[in-house]
């Protein structure tokens, strides 16, 4: 192991054996506490150098919430907890949020993933961001208190968004990186978002590297949408989005 493969390995430890105390004192605080806390917690911070700015501004710019807040494709929880902080933060503690994820990895990719030679990238692959847990993310939730106002939703997509009950979503981000479940994903929220909702796109123009098939899937479903894609320009780590006309 390298010298910084192993200072990772040793702050990763450290964050994970003081989180009972950071999530103590995070509590305690309503939720104000300083970035380097909020980092150590994996809870994504809104500011224009942070890779959840375009998803924290469209959050900030939703005004009225006539239905969930949703993220499609979870992970270890860092931006689905951002967008609490962030809600927490405008005092919005009753808006719902549903975090969907298989908590297994990625399932097979299709040929729509497949990079201009043929292959697939290995980060594409089957199982790839399996290393997390429902459980583990739960704990998190209910010692920030976080609990009550996030419900998770464990399996694969095409399996479980149909099983969701809401008739309406205020925000979507998808985060999902295959062609596939992109496409799941936009065909059963697109015509469920609020007028005026954005619908936030991890890699589309990003990673194309790694997953061509997002932005393939994303230019397919709104090749004939109203809708057109744009972004901010004023952050480096710009995502894309869509505003539901």
């Amino acid at each position: 192991m390298g010298c910084r493969s192993a200072a990772f390995s040793v702050a990763r430890s450290v964050a994970r054996q003081s989180f009972p105390a950071m999530a103590a004192y995070y509590r305690a605080a309503g939720g104000r506490c300083p970035p380097l806390m909020l980092k150590a917690m994996n809870i994504a911070e809104y500011h224009p150098d942070s890779n959840f700015y375009t998803l924290g501004r469209a959050l900030s710019l939703t005004e009225r919430f006539d239905g969930p807040v949703v993220e499609c494709g979870v992970y270890k929880g860092r931006t689905l907890l951002g967008m609490a902080h962030l809600l927490r933060q405008r005092g919005l503690r009753d808006v719902p949020i549903v975090g969907c994820d298989s908590f297994q990895g990625f399932p097979d990719p299709d040929a729509q993933d497949a990079l201009p030679d043929g292959t697939i990238h290995e980060r594409a692959q089957r199982g790839v961001f399996a290393d997390t847990s429902i459980e583990a993310l739960s704990a998190k939730l209910r010692a920030l208190e976080y609990d009550r106002q996030v419900t998770l939703v464990k399996g694969f997509f095409e399996n479980t968004l149909h099983t969701l009950p809401h008739e309406r979503y205020s925000l979507v981000h998808v985060d999902v990186d295959l062609y596939g479940s992109y496409k799941t994903c936009l065909e059963y929220f697109y015509p469920r978002l609020s007028t005026g909702a954005f619908m936030v796109f991890d890699e589309y123009d990003y990673d194309a590297h790694k997953y061509p098939g997002a932005q393939r899937a994303i230019d397919e479903f709104l090749a004939d949408k109203p809708e057109k894609i744009d972004r901010f320009p004023e952050t480096r780590h710009a995502r894309y989005f869509i505003r539901k006309i």
